[in-house]
């Protein structure tokens, strides 16, 4: 019955059950937004994750380009600055092409002469010469040629070696005379050094694309001298920059591609999907626990501030707030309750009101704290003599109620008045205490309400308080006081 009681009434019990449905809905709704702030998140991280591997990708692309240009510069300032005698097989300039070949560090597998037509003139070489002249790597070169700029062939194999030719043409009185064409080895060229010592995770992987997708160098070298034709390396020949993802499930991957400016060439990265976000994904997956964590967190602060609330509200609908004893509705509530049981079990019951004295007097005097002191320490004197199946409740300003069952009210009474005069003999106070008593006995054979029960005892405590608290409970009439 304390527990119903304490729920209250149906109004009541629907605000408590609305409550944690308003929780879960406030958490839910802090989740829905916490989730979609970390996936929006995730898509801006994802995005700055993959505009940074095009950065790293148009580095990689610069860097190319300036070994090309310098490769050709190279080639250009020693082709126009010797005295060649455009002779076929002439010593002298045999000698000249050996010497450059032998100085050059970016050149360095070998140099030819060619006619304006493109015949062979002379040609100085490492490991057996340069590939022949019906090679198709030379086309992407001669066709740079023809529109009068600096060529660069496609990768093409030497005697089982990659290899990457140039040619810029020898300008006489203004005039293309004939074409200076100079070779490196692909696998041992700066282009491959630098792309071999990059690292991209484990599934990385970094190219030099010439134009037709051939590989110039790469991280694998075992790669260098292969064609790529997947969907990545179509972008590079396109000439198109950018950065993509292609392929599906475990094979997808990320791709960067940048235009090289010179021959046609481009730089391309390819990585594994799940590696290349695997750090983001991480992280969001973390941030994911920590918003279960914080929800579930909130949850339960939520839960216990609304415990707590409903309990102050219970308290509140309950207990008197100053002595902490029942207040005049729950006395009511539960003491129906137990005079019906009562009356069930023919058990004999009675209530007995008490009046601090004077807290008129004690207020004035001394001070309303004083008066609140005196009332707290009424209800501990009522609170020491009754068990704890008793019903303390405080239902006036001074004025307290005690029911019990199964007791003789008058052994309650001598009880009180013992507990009082020990208190009262107690130093310190500033002010007397005194409770006046009443009782009404219940009989189980002709059950009253708690209310004409108070009214009996309320009668009895007022001529207890004329008597100066002398009269005996059983000299209290039975029409008023006892029965």
């Amino acid at each position: 019955l304390r527990m119903r009681l304490a729920g209250g009434s149906p109004g009541n019990l629907l605000r408590r059950a609305v409550a944690p449905a308003l929780i879960v809905l406030m958490v839910l709704v802090i989740g829905f937004v916490g989730y979609n702030a970390i996936r929006a998140a995730d898509g801006r991280s994802e995005e700055v994750h993959l505009q940074d591997r095009l950065v790293l990708q148009s580095t990689l692309s610069d860097m190319s380009s300036q070994y090309l240009s310098l490769a050709i510069a190279e080639a250009s300032d020693f082709g126009n600055s010797q005295p060649w005698s455009f002779r076929p097989r002439d010593p002298a300039d045999t000698r000249r092409l050996s010497s450059f070949v032998a100085s050059s560090r970016l050149l360095s597998y070998g140099a030819a002469l060619l006619g304006i037509t493109g015949t062979p003139i002379n040609e100085a070489s490492h490991d057996g010469g340069l590939p022949p002249s019906t090679d198709p790597g030379y086309q992407p070169m001669i066709a740079s040629l023809v529109a009068r700029r600096p060529g660069v062939s496609s990768v093409m194999m030497s005697k089982g070696h990659p290899v990457v030719a140039l040619a810029v043409p020898i300008i006489r009185s203004g005039q293309p005379a004939a074409i200076f064409v100079a070779a490196f080895r692909a696998d041992q060229g700066a282009l491959q050094g630098y792309a071999q010592k990059l690292k991209l995770g484990n599934t990385g992987m970094i190219f030099v694309l010439d134009s037709r997708g051939g590989v110039v160098a790469a991280s694998n070298p075992k790669l260098i001298g292969t064609r790529l034709t997947d969907a990545a390396s179509g972008e590079v020949r396109a000439g198109h920059r950018g950065v993509r993802q292609f392929g599906d499930g475990s094979g997808r991957i990320v791709a960067s591609f940048v235009p090289i400016s010179v021959g046609g060439w481009g730089g391309l990265t390819e990585q594994k999907s799940d590696e290349f976000f695997a750090t983001i994904r991480t992280s969001r997956a973390n941030l994911r626990l920590i918003l279960v964590g914080l929800l579930a967190i909130a949850a339960i602060g939520l839960g216990l501030l609304n415990f707590k609330r409903q309990q102050a509200l219970r308290d509140a609908a309950l207990f008197d707030p100053l002595t902490g004893l029942y207040n005049r509705r729950a006395l009511y509530t539960l003491g129906e309750y137990e005079l019906k049981r009562a009356t069930r079990s023919g058990t004999p019951a009675a209530v007995m009101l008490a009046d601090l004295d004077d807290l008129k007097r004690i207020n004035d005097t001394h001070g309303h704290a004083a008066g609140d002191a005196a009332i707290c320490e009424a209800a501990r004197v009522l609170t020491a003599v009754c068990r704890s199946t008793d019903i303390i409740s405080r239902v006036g300003g001074d004025e307290f109620c005690v029911l019990v069952t199964g007791m003789d009210p008058a052994l309650l009474v001598g009880r009180v008045r013992d507990e009082v005069e020990r208190v009262q003999a107690a130093a310190g106070r500033a002010y007397d205490l005194g409770l006046a008593l009443g009782v009404a006995r219940f009989d189980p054979t002709h059950p009253q309400s708690i209310q004409d029960l108070m009214a009996e005892a309320d009668a009895s405590m007022y001529r207890d308080k004329r008597s100066g608290h002398q009269q005996a409970v059983e000299a209290i009439p039975a029409d008023s006081a006892v029965r």
